[in-house]
């Protein structure tokens, strides 16, 4: 008879969890949470970047700029429509010529037959009177090429009373000057130019081109506005532009800038008195807000709907680069042109144009070398990788194809909106999906 043994104890051999598992669960939760978080953050500053400094009261100390005080001058200005050659017009520039004389400007009116035929204009000529300010500087004049020359023109259009543009400049730059004259002026001689004829073809900037030159100065710093709000945006500039970015950068509390702006700008038929200047060759800067666009040549371009807060950031930056600028000399106004583009309207990122094509290579070498380590080690495959691409570039296209196509039928239902401003509706934040 055969004995058999009963059988030994063994452990629990089924398979427990794959070494790893928990690590790969945690980062399927953590990363689709980490790429919201950054979205979201990413929204935020994108939303923050679009807010101009807060409006200062008229409490703001004597060198200061307030946009407070800004706007009395600003009232006595856009009270209505003061085109070229109308009796509001005359009045407003009496009350420029008066007040930059009671803010301690030697003040002179230049006036003359002015002809601009490149821009356009259906009134390409005109009689203008140029306002021209002078604040004198403690040292007398700059040196030949140094001086600083700040412009902003002060007719309207027939259509509104021209509240932002351009009287906020305008306003902004008298305010500008009490704000210099309070602290102990400047070191050399300011000349603001209250420009006439602009909204004609930029006949004022032409005449006083032909007539004064602009050999004396060292840099033009031209201010605009193209709508009734937002943050002041630098989107032009002329050649040799890094050293008065740079002055930009430092000088404006929320610097808003992009060098891609520019090339966006030269190819629109869009042209201020900066035009004028630019082509004559002079380093110089042309800022301007343009949010709430409808505002635009509008009868609503009025007091009371201009945002206090854009003609702050126009007076704080105006007034920071004079103080900066003042008595650099013409060597600090103009250098290498540059690559520039603000990161959230908090830093001002610039660099020598010269450095593009070497960062570009850079940047393709480590997207390349990147893509060559995922694959080597099986991260990344060739056809998900393409297929990931191609999604995004359709999307794109589709985006498009459907913005496009839902505009259309707007058109369809609501013809009436092709007769509006560069076709674009008032109240544009319904058409958003």
């Amino acid at each position: 008879m055969t004995a058999t043994s009963a059988p030994a104890n063994t452990p629990d051999t089924a398979p427990g969890p794959a070494p790893g598992a928990a690590a790969a669960r945690r980062t399927a939760v953590l990363a689709p949470l980490t790429g919201l978080a950054v979205v979201l953050l990413t929204a935020v500053l994108g939303v923050l970047a679009q807010a101009p400094p807060a409006a200062r009261g008229t409490d703001a100390p004597a060198g200061e700029f307030s946009a407070a005080r800004a706007a009395g001058y600003l009232t006595g200005i856009a009270r209505a429509p003061h085109p070229v050659g109308s009796t509001e017009h005359t009045r407003v520039r009496e009350y420029l010529v008066r007040t930059a004389r009671e803010l301690g400007a030697e003040v002179t009116v230049q006036s003359g037959e002015a002809v601009q035929p490149e821009m356009g204009s259906p009134f390409a000529s005109a009689t203008v009177h140029n306002v021209v300010a002078r604040l004198p500087g403690r040292d007398g004049p700059a040196a030949p090429g140094g001086a600083l020359l700040l412009v902003a023109h002060y007719d309207s259009v027939p259509t509104g009373p021209g509240a932002a543009d351009n009287g906020a400049a305008v306003a902004s730059l008298l305010e500008t000057l009490r704000a210099l004259k309070a602290s102990g002026g400047v070191r050399h001689d300011v000349v603001v130019l209250f420009s006439d004829g602009e909204e004609l073809g930029a006949l004022g900037a032409e005449l006083f081109v032909r007539e004064h030159g602009l050999d004396a100065f060292g840099a033009v710093l031209n201010w605009e506005a193209r709508g009734s709000g937002g943050p002041l945006m630098m989107f032009e500039t002329g050649e040799g532009n890094l050293p008065l970015v740079d002055a930009f950068a430092g000088a404006n509390p929320r610097p808003v800038a992009n060098s891609l702006a520019y090339e966006v700008y030269r190819r629109l038929p869009n042209d201020s008195d900066f035009t004028v200047f630019r082509r004559e060759g002079v380093a110089g800067l042309n800022s301007a807000f343009i949010d709430g666009f409808h505002d635009y040549h509008a009868r609503s371009d009025t007091v009371a709907r201009l945002d206090r807060d854009s003609m702050q950031h126009h007076g704080d930056t105006m007034l920071a680069m004079v103080r900066s600028l003042d008595g650099a000399g013409p060597d600090r106004m103009r250098g290498d042109n540059g690559v520039y583009f603000d990161l959230f309207a908090r830093v001002l990122v610039r660099y020598p144009v010269v450095w593009a094509l070497p960062l570009a290579g850079i940047t393709l070498a480590a997207l390349a070398g990147l893509l060559a380590w995922g694959m080597r080690r099986s991260v990344l495959r060739p056809g998900r990788v393409l297929g990931a691409a191609g999604t995004v570039c359709g999307a794109l296209v589709a985006a498009g194809a459907v913005v496009h196509g839902l505009w259309t039928l707007t058109l369809a239902l609501a013809p009436g909106l092709a007769a509006l401003p560069l076709a674009e509706p008032y109240d544009g934040g319904w058409f958003v999906a």
